[in-house]
């Protein structure tokens, strides 16, 4: 007889772990046509000028929505469609990128932006006649407070809870499920004083607070490409950034160079973003000159490339590698409302606390992580089985399987389930960070087993040159790249 159980999972076997999950995903991005709101996403022919550059990613790109973006693969392509008020530069330092002047009181509560002038969203069919019209205050507002509805991920929320009012509206939107019950219109410390100036009231003073704004899940896109559900952010994504988008299929998003004529001349005017079915077909690709640059390389790559934080001898004349100063944060987790006993788990995995990595990062176990309470009132998973959520996470897989062959084999094992939360039926999932949220994103489960810091190296090709190495894991610096013939 079939259990419910065994119907409603279906598991991925721990041979699996280290293969790369879902299909291949390509980002191409092709030159753009004037500005005249035609929608043809056919590629202009190329000229002595045309420039392209391959970029290889290690995670897949499904969503397109900033307030979706939990990975660092996706945060790399939105930073090339969307802006935010203001970024990091490579120094570290925060610098306006949308905003244009910032007036703080005195009392470091009130914060006065003006926006750019000029600026222009991308040609839509969310748009009247498919033309982007000009960047307005009220979008930087309606972005912001759309951030604590009901039907987003709370993360970008986090970032914004400091402002006057917003607590406030987020828990009405997230607690009140009727919304003719809701009373609050929106949030009182974001008011719009004119088309281009904002003022922001904090609760407390924050000295981060542009750094916060700099993050990509606080992108802004104009209200209309969510108000028009026939063309989903998630697919179609409007912003300001330097690439628009152009078309969707299964394997490939077309963004184009925006607006190339006012635009300088070494701009770059196609990037195709690809993202292999393993880390293995990513770097063969790579090997075979099909990509110019993956800026964060994945442990299968690591492994074999980075010895003692340098190319390998048998790498150091093909290639060149780059280091930024973060670090993807990965963290594994009991999932201590399983219904299955973790006792015996918990036992079993306690001496990996003296494990050596084999991959250059740092780790970080917490034996209150392995602590767990309650009467051992049912049986291991299947006696032999643990069950993993499901990420797409390459670090997370990683260490899933060398918890695997090093402590599981041969009397007991791990395998995925196709769901990405953990339910009762899990033993163990994980949460992907990065070092610049992980100052500001609560970790809502506390209590990490394993955390594992891996540095973001990336490798590039002789005929790229990278003048610049952002101080954050998810930027790309395109406008300081050059290009020269393979």
């Amino acid at each position: 007889m079939i259990t419910a159980r065994q119907f409603l999972l279906s598991l991925i076997p721990i041979l699996m772990l280290l293969q790369a999950c879902g299909s291949s995903s390509e980002v191409v991005v092709v030159r753009d046509a004037p500005r005249t709101g035609s929608t043809d996403t056919t590629e202009t022919a190329e000229d002595d000028t045309f420039t392209s550059l391959s970029i290889g990613l290690i995670e897949p790109v499904t969503n397109m929505d900033p307030l979706f973006a939990q990975d660092l693969s996706t945060m790399r392509v939105l930073s090339a469609v969307y802006q935010t008020l203001y970024t990091i530069d490579p120094e570290g330092d925060v610098q306006p990128l949308l905003a244009d002047q910032t007036a703080v009181s005195p009392d470091s509560l009130e914060y006065t932006i003006t926006l750019k002038e000029d600026v222009f969203y991308h040609d839509s069919e969310v748009f009247n006649a498919g033309v982007g019209r000009e960047l307005h205050a009220r979008d930087v507002k309606w972005a912001f407070e759309r951030a604590a509805r009901n039907n987003v991920p709370p993360h970008a929320a986090e970032l914004l809870k400091n402002i006057r009012g917003f607590r406030s509206f987020f828990m009405e939107q997230r607690e009140v499920f009727d919304p003719a019950k809701r009373v609050l219109e929106g949030v009182t410390g974001i008011e719009v004083q004119n088309a281009r100036t904002l003022k922001i009231s904090l609760r407390e003073k924050d000295h981060e607070f542009t750094s916060k704004l700099a993050s990509p899940l606080l992108s802004i896109y104009p209200s209309e490409s969510i108000l028009r559900p026939q063309q989903a952010l998630s697919e179609k994504p409007v912003g300001t950034g330097p690439y628009s988008f152009r078309s969707a299929d299964s394997t490939a998003i077309v963004l184009a160079l925006n607006d190339p004529d006012n635009q300088r001349d070494e701009m770059i005017n196609r990037i195709d973003f690809i993202h292999g079915r393993s880390e293995g077909q990513l770097f063969q690709e790579f090997a075979r000159n099909r990509i110019d640059w993956i800026p964060e390389m994945g442990p299968q790559m690591m492994e074999q490339i980075i010895l003692n934080g340098d190319l390998r001898e048998s790498y150091a004349d093909e290639y060149n590698l780059t280091m930024q100063p973060a670090s993807r944060i990965t963290s594994i987790y009991l999932n201590r409302e399983s219904d299955f006993s973790l006792a015996e788990l918990s036992d079993r995995i306690a001496s990996f606390q003296e494990y050596r990595f084999s991959v250059e990062g740092t780790s970080y176990f917490n034996i209150e992580g392995l602590t767990v309470s309650g009467p051992d009132t049912s049986a291991a998973a299947d006696s032999a089985r643990y069950l993993v959520v499901h990420t797409d996470n390459p670090f997370a897989r990683w260490l899933f399987a060398e918890i695997n062959r090093e402590w599981m084999n041969p009397e007991a094992g791990l395998a995925y389930l196709n769901i990405r939360v953990p339910i009762p039926e899990a033993s163990f999932y994980s949460r992907m960070h990065d070092t610049f949220h992980d100052r500001y994103l609560p970790d809502p489960a506390k209590t990490p087993w394993l955390r594992f810091e891996s540095p973001v190296y990336g490798i590039y090709h002789e005929n790229v040159q990278i003048d610049d190495i952002p101080a954050t894991p998810w930027a790309l610096p395109i406008d300081s790249i050059q290009l020269n013939n393979r």
